[in-house]
């Protein structure tokens, strides 16, 4: 195809990674010590991840609430790396009319935790202790 440069698979890699959580602009979020192991499968340069977090202590979280990434996202043109995924909450007191996703920013090593609001800009998500989340997403990585 136009545009081709290698027609090799050689890289695929399985694997896990601790989940942290950080908030753009200050606070402290835990993650649970026996709930924090996610799980990757990379291809190429696509990385599929997918797992269950849980917050085990919160501390004055102010900003967009991060989850790590096992690999840095690419800088790709036109928003062509910014991966958005609905996810399943337990625990979590969500605003009636409002919607959780996660999504992956270009040039990033996190997945940023908002929730939509109908007709309106995504608000940052704020954690409390004993929040959960299960989630599966596939990004392209640097």
């Amino acid at each position: 195809a136009a545009g081709m440069t290698a027609e090799i698979l050689d890289d695929y890699e399985e694997g896990t990674w601790e989940g942290a959580f950080t908030m753009v602009t200050s606070g402290t979020v835990t993650a649970s010590a026996t709930n924090n192991l996610l799980y990757y499968t990379k291809v190429g340069r696509i990385v599929h991840i997918q797992g269950n977090i849980a917050i085990s202590a919160v501390s004055s979280p102010v900003g967009m609430l991060r989850l790590s990434l096992p690999f840095a996202s690419a800088n790709l043109s036109e928003e062509g790396g910014y991966p958005a995924v609905g996810i399943r909450t337990t625990s979590v007191d969500w605003d009636g009319g409002t919607s959780p996703h996660a999504l992956v920013l270009n040039n990033t090593s996190y997945v940023g935790l908002q929730v939509s609001t109908d007709d309106a800009s995504p608000n940052n998500v704020t954690p409390v202790g004993g929040d959960n989340y299960t989630f599966s997403l596939s990004y392209i990585a640097a």
